[in-house]
């Protein structure tokens, strides 16, 4: 815990200890106040990419209801168009058993 003695973090986390000793592993220069700058830069960015891919799902959610709105009109219309094409054939045909 000297790391944390140098930027006096109070109490830090299990999770924060280990993601900062990361930072420090992976960038063996930069001081454990960078590093610390460093995490919370990285846990901004990625509560920001959570926020902007739940809107993006609501988004994606809100364009399928209305997709299957139209597939499920489109097929009320092709239903229509077969009983039309149905009772007009048996017209031409003659044939009364159909309509």
């Amino acid at each position: 815990m000297t790391i944390y003695s140098e930027i006096k973090l109070r109490r830090p986390t299990e999770e924060t200890c280990l993601n900062i000793e990361k930072i420090i592993d992976k960038y063996p220069e930069i001081s454990a106040s960078k590093a610390l700058t460093r995490y919370i830069n990285d846990v901004s960015r990625t509560e920001q990419i959570i926020i902007d891919l739940t809107n993006e799902n609501r988004e994606l959610k809100k364009l399928n209801q209305l997709q299957e709105f139209e597939l499920y009109s489109v097929k009320l219309k092709l239903n229509d168009i077969r009983s039309t094409y149905g009772r007009l054939n048996s017209l031409l045909t003659g044939d009364k058993n159909e309509t």
